[in-house]
């Protein structure tokens, strides 16, 4: 074994929530019942294929992820942080794949992410500092990325829930007497609360808070040309969009001006 190499514990607790432990490991942990039982952990997650592993008196998730850098690890995030908050209710968790470096981190960097409403950046240098190991794949670190950019995005609609209630009494019958214009002005600001700091393009160099704030800018381009557009009856169609709670819809929106963001093109 050469000098440079890192030694690796085989499990290591990454976070603490309601009195039980959240712990990123490898395959040897997960097989080590006596390990398990010391440190109360009543769930056991595997993100790996081509593994065998049979538990007895735990709760054991098996999610068959390849660490391929192609592979959608994202596509399994919101089930899995599902399971994670379920099973920290009754005891710890652990959370592993083959040697605890590339998938188990990245799954576990997205539940913090999710969960603490971290950022990216902030996620994987908090677990960088409890298990040095850890190194997701380059796909599955863009990947991370683009839910990052999903999670901020889902909080921006969630916290825009007032501004739609005012939307709604905007549209009310004894308004809709108002000029297309009023609609397009109330409407936008109800909806749309642009940044302070305006971003006229993008390029290699454009930081993560850079590329948001860009992203919102033509989010708001959007939502005012689709107006323009838009009759009256248009315009409550539009808003009832806007008001669902559906995160398809929701990811659709996102998708679609996150591909205008990337793209870097103009309405």
């Amino acid at each position: 074994m050469s000098r440079f190499s890192i030694q690796s514990n085989d499990m290591d607790r990454v976070h603490t929530c309601c009195g039980n432990s959240l712990w990123l490991g490898s395959l040897k942990a997960a097989k080590n019942s006596s390990l398990l039982r010391q440190n109360n952990i009543k769930t056991v997650i595997t993100v790996a294929n081509n593994i065998t592993l049979k538990l007895q008196n735990l709760k054991h998730y098996i999610f068959s992820i390849e660490d391929s850098a192609t592979f959608r690890i994202l596509d399994y995030f919101s089930q899995i942080n599902e399971v994670i908050e379920e099973g920290l209710k009754n005891g710890s968790v652990l959370v592993h794949c083959v040697a605890g470096v590339s998938r188990s981190s990245a799954c576990v960097i997205a539940y913090l992410m999710y969960s603490q409403k971290w950022s990216y950046e902030k996620t994987y240098y908090y677990l960088k500092e409890k298990r040095l190991t850890i190194n997701p794949n380059p796909g599955f670190k863009k990947q991370l990325i683009q839910y990052n950019n999903q999670l901020n995005w889902f909080q921006k609609t969630k916290n825009s829930s007032e501004s739609i209630q005012s939307s709604k009494q905007l549209l009310s019958p004894r308004n809709m007497h108002k000029s297309p214009h009023d609609f397009i002005l109330q409407l936008t600001q109800n909806n749309i609360k642009s940044p302070n700091r305006k971003i006229e393009q993008l390029d290699q160099s454009s930081t993560t808070e850079e590329r948001e704030i860009y992203r919102f800018q033509l989010a708001q381009k959007l939502f005012a040309k689709s107006l323009k557009n838009s009759n009256k009856k248009g315009v409550q169609k539009i808003c009832e969009q806007i008001k669902t709670n559906s995160p398809s819809v929701k990811l659709s929106m996102y998708n679609t001006i996150n591909y205008f963001a990337q793209t870097d093109r103009v309405f």
